[in-house]
């Protein structure tokens, strides 16, 4: 039997959500690689339109090179996903999941400004 951790949240009343450490690791990493700046950054690019990384590279100003790497990060994380058309390569999310997270994260920060 594996451990499970216990969260409480409370919308109206105390709703009890048991994690699996499985997937408990996999959500931890999740928020590793959506808490930098560059990575928020492109995820925020993404997130309403499939992007080729040099676009993203000119829009964040970073390197092709650099932006591919940070790209290979979040995609390991399955926070975005690449799609071939043509010789092109684009990026967008991966699932709306990451889009809701990170608008419930902006609503978060813009409450307790």
């Amino acid at each position: 039997m594996e451990k499970k951790n216990t969260i409480y949240s409370d919308v109206n009343n105390i709703i009890r959500l048991d994690i699996n450490h499985k997937y408990l690791d996999k959500m931890v990493n999740t928020f590793k690689a959506i808490g930098d700046e560059t990575r928020l950054k492109i995820i925020t690019l993404v997130m309403n339109e499939p992007l080729k990384v040099s676009s993203i590279s000119e829009k964040v100003g970073l390197s092709q090179s650099a932006v591919s790497h940070q790209l290979h990060i979040l995609k390991v994380n399955n926070i975005v996903k690449k799609e071939r058309k043509g010789k092109e390569t684009y990026y967008s999310l991966d699932d709306d999941h990451v889009k809701e997270v990170i608008e419930t994260m902006y609503e978060h920060a813009l409450h307790h400004e």
